[in-house]
Formats: structure tokens, sequence, C-alpha cells
């Protein structure tokens, strides 16, 4: 065999060289490309910097946010598409099952205003505000109509919807400080969720114990990466994180008025319902939940606003009367190992206990106060459900029944004219 003379071998090495150049020179204008245009990365890349790929935007901004208030613009996006299905993402209930929520509403359309806050256009003033969580975020939903465009249509005013998926008490009072104040409403509706609301303030009592001052600090492991090139191709070979709860889906539970219609349960939703009122009441989240509705009003009052809180059930709270369990199921659906009938029982008799506790603090408080649950109640034992089969959120007939019985109930009470 020949052997390449050093005059044919030099070409070669030039020609490697410069595919190694033009390959860098290519590797960095996409850097640079991404940092100047970073809607250009793919939303899924985006999401796996959590809250939302914010930082591919604007740098350093959560480290400029302290924790308890909501870094903004938030970067969620406008939605459209087929109704969410949480329980189902998390492993609880079969991926088929989906079809049973897209079957009877095929698309749900939820907007977003530039600061990433569910509204179908920004403004600066408001006849009334909304605070909550996520099923506030989902109430903006324009196509089928849900909460916020039928209580607006209902009270004849204009409606500002701060929710915020995930978000507790003390995020709440501070949107309405920064955000839904100086919007000059006459009304503030604070949603205060039963399922999750007293943990999340807990959450943010513990942050705070561990020292945790800003976003920066609790997002550390999972900040956007300063070269990003690099993380995107590495992204291709990591699988996605895991949002499984349980290691096989549980059972469906059926509602012999909706014609046995199945539904499914969130376990730890399900399980807080069996856990005496003085144990949850006990928890250093609870006296802070309490604190920050009393800011919350207070800061409303001083405003020159009306103030209602509006309690929100879980749908484990309004379903468990309605649906078909015995203490074996109850234990399963609930992921425990302990006695399912005497949790089951105790469930029963608790299911109330923290709405309860809610309505002698308002009450205690002189704070006006409304529950939905009555009216959600009501669908069931009809055998309409206000909620998603495979979501732990409502879907459009409780959200509207919610809205009608609002406004019916603050004409009522002369709180809106």
């Amino acid at each position: 065999m020949a052997v390449p003379s050093k005059r044919r071998r030099a070409p070669l090495r030039l020609r490697l060289l410069l595919l190694g150049i033009s390959l860098g020179m290519c590797a960095l204008a996409a850097e640079a490309l991404f940092h100047l245009a970073p809607g250009l990365l793919p939303a899924a890349f985006r999401l796996r910097f959590p809250p939302h790929g914010i930082e591919f935007f604007h740098p350093g901004l959560l480290d400029r946010t302290s924790l308890g208030t909501l870094p903004m613009p938030f970067g969620t996006d406008p939605y459209s598409g087929p109704p969410p299905h949480d329980l189902v993402t998390r492993g609880i209930a079969p991926a088929d099952q989906a079809r049973l929520d897209r079957d009877a509403t095929p698309r749900i359309d939820v907007p977003t205003d530039p600061d990433g806050l569910p509204n179908a256009a920004p403004s600066t003033t408001a006849d009334v505000v909304m605070v909550g969580d996520s099923f506030l975020v989902y109430g903006a939903q324009t196509e089928p109509p849900g909460l916020a465009p039928t209580l607006a249509r209902e009270l004849g005013g204009s409606i500002k919807n701060l929710g915020v998926s995930g978000a507790g008490p003390d995020l709440g009072l501070s949107l309405l400080r920064t955000v839904g104040l100086p919007a000059r409403p006459r009304l503030v509706l604070w949603f205060f969720f039963g399922g999750n609301d007293v943990l999340d303030a807990q959450v943010d009592h513990d942050r705070e114990q561990q020292g945790l001052r800003t976003w920066g600090d609790l997002m550390r492991d999972r900040r956007a990466p300063r070269l990003i090139l690099p993380a995107l191709v590495a992204s291709w070979f990591q699988p996605a994180r895991s949002q499984l709860q349980v290691p096989a889906p549980l059972p469906g539970l059926t509602m012999p008025a909706a014609a046995d219609a199945p539904t499914w349960f969130l376990p730890e939703y399900l399980l807080a319902l069996a856990v005496p009122s003085d144990v949850r009441l006990a928890l250093p989240g609870w006296a802070r939940a309490q604190q920050r509705l009393r800011e919350g009003h207070a800061a409303a009052v001083a405003a020159g606003a009306k103030f209602v809180l509006v309690f929100v059930p879980s749908k484990e709270q309004v379903h468990l009367p309605y649906v078909t369990i015995d203490g074996p199921t109850f234990q399963r659906c609930a992921a425990v190992g302990a006695d399912g009938e005497a949790l089951l029982a105790a469930a029963k008799a608790n299911r109330l206990q923290l709405e309860e506790a809610v309505a002698a603090t308002c009450s205690d408080a002189a704070i006006p106060h409304w529950s939905c649950t009555a009216t959600l109640d009501g669908l069931a034992r009809a055998g309409t459900s206000g909620f998603y089969a495979t979501d732990t959120h409502w879907n459009a007939a409780g959200q509207v029944a919610v809205a009608r019985a609002l406004a019916a109930h603050l004409r009522a009470q002369g709180i809106w004219p």
C-alpha cells in the first residue's frame, strides 16, 4: 500500500482544521442566537428549568425575586388543547382513560396576559380581582366559557385574574398587593383551596426555616444553564423527569348516580380527609395561612375594596359520599398500608372539618366568606360531576355552576350592586 506523501497529508489536515473551525463558529452562532432569541428553544427543553424557563428570557431574575413573591413576567403561555389530566401524568389513572374528559370537552382555551397571568387582555383597572391557584388558571378558560368569563357576565363587570398554578397564601397576598389592588377593584375574591393551601403555607414556613430567601436559592439545582447549546444537546440523551406517583394505576371509583361513570382521586388529598382537624390545624402552616388571609382582607379594605373568601373543596371532599368505595379500595386509592376501613370512616367523618375551620376563622375576623361545596355537591348528587374524571381540577360545568351561585350570593348579600 502506498504511503500518503506529506504533500497529500497537509491538505487533509487543513480540511479537518477548517471543518473544526466551521463547526465551532456554527456552535458559537447557535449559542448566541439562543441567548438573543430563547423562544427558538424547544418548549420541552425550557420547561426542564422551572418556573417555565423564565431565566432564558430574563437572566438572574430568580436571584432578584424573593420567595413569597412571583417572578414577573411569569412566562406561562396561552393554552389551547385537550383538557388537563394530571392524574394520568402521575400514573394514578390509566392513560387511555383521559378520553373520558376529551370526549366531553375536546378542547379548552386558556389565555395569558404579558405578565403570564390568566387574562385574555392586559388591563390596568378591574372591577373584580380574583386571587388563587390553578383552579383560577383553568377558571380563565374562554372555550368553553369557564368561571371568569361567566362571572364577569353575571356581574356585569371586568375581572383581573391573578391565578397561578401552585400558588399558596404567601404568593396570593403578594400578587394582591403588587398587581391586584393597583387595579383599583371594587371587590376582591380570594379562592382558598381546601386541597393544599394549608400545605403550601407549611412549605413556605419550612423554606423560611431552612434559610431560603430567593427563587434562585429554591431552584439552585435546576437553574437555566449559562451554556445553552451543550445543555440542549445533552437533553436529547436524558430521559424526561418522571412524574409518576404510584407504581401502577389506581382503581377508578364509580358514581352510581352518574351511570357508574368512573373518576380517580389524588392519594394525598384523599388521605388528608382522614386526618383529624386538630392534627392539621396544629401545623404552623395553618397559622400562617390564617395570617395571610387576614392581611389580604385588611389590605383590600384599606384600598377601598370589599373582600370575600371563597372556599374551594377538593374533588375528593365533594365526591367521597357519592362514589362506591370500601375499606380496601380506600386503602389502595390513598396509597397507604394502614387500616382502610378506619381511614374511610375517618375521612367521611372529617371531610368538612377544614372547611368549617376556615369559616370559623373568617367569622372571628369578620371576613365575608362563601363556599363552593354546596354547589359542587349538588351537581354530584344529581349525577353530574363538576370535576374532570382524570384530573384534580373542575370542569366547565363545575366552573359555570359556581360562578352563577357566587354571583347570586354576592347580589343577595349586597356585596355587589
